[in-house]
């Protein structure tokens, strides 16, 4: 179309007495046609936007689904010791009071949300006679203790959109003088 009315344009300006005449019927069909593909593809697009918009609603309750699951292993783990029962759900209100308070927005809360319900995670890949012990731990015994960050990274590494809460959950026992564990981080080394 671009192309016939270029040609047209042409014509008329260089040969203005000459009247210039296309089929009509060719001109016609041309543009049905140019104007059904704009349609098609104006359909498409919109019917592509509709599935990306399913798919990230369904990407979104997948993850939230993962998260569920862990987060019952945790709560399964707490509800065996009363000394430990709901601490990652207070661990979690006090992280989003704090994160309310510093003023953060809504997707850094939701981070700091799940790294609080899963940051004891890596618990689970320890003795209850050690968690449960009511004596005091041997050396040994806290060299078991001080590697639960560490397991629960290993836990959570395959979910990859958890990066972020990862690094929280392994720092969740540094301290600010670099006395903390696992890595011994200080100051502003701390996520």
């Amino acid at each position: 179309l671009f192309a016939i009315t270029l040609i047209r344009l042409t014509l008329v300006f260089y040969f203005p007495d000459t009247e210039v005449i296309f089929d009509k019927r060719l001109l016609i069909a041309m543009l049905l046609i140019i104007a059904y593909l704009w349609m098609r593809e104006n359909s498409d697009h919109l019917r592509l936007l509709a599935l990306n918009k399913s798919l990230r609603i369904s990407h979104e309750q997948l993850k939230k689904a993962e998260i569920d699951v862990i987060t019952s292993l945790v709560v399964a783990e707490e509800e065996k010791d009363e000394y430990t029962y709901g601490h990652s759900e207070r661990v979690t209100q006090i992280a989003l009071a704090m994160a309310r308070e510093m003023g953060l927005d809504d997707d850094k809360k939701k981070i700091i949300e799940r790294a609080g319900m899963l940051h004891d995670i890596g618990k689970i890949g320890i003795s209850d006679l050690i968690l449960w012990k009511k004596e005091k731990l041997t050396d040994e015994e806290w060299v078991i203790i001080r590697r639960h960050p560490d397991k629960a990274e290993d836990i959570l590494k395959p979910l990859k959109f958890l990066t972020e809460e990862r690094e929280i959950m392994l720092s969740h026992h540094e301290r600010y003088d670099g006395l903390g564990y696992p890595r011994g981080l200080s100051g502003g080394q701390i996520r």
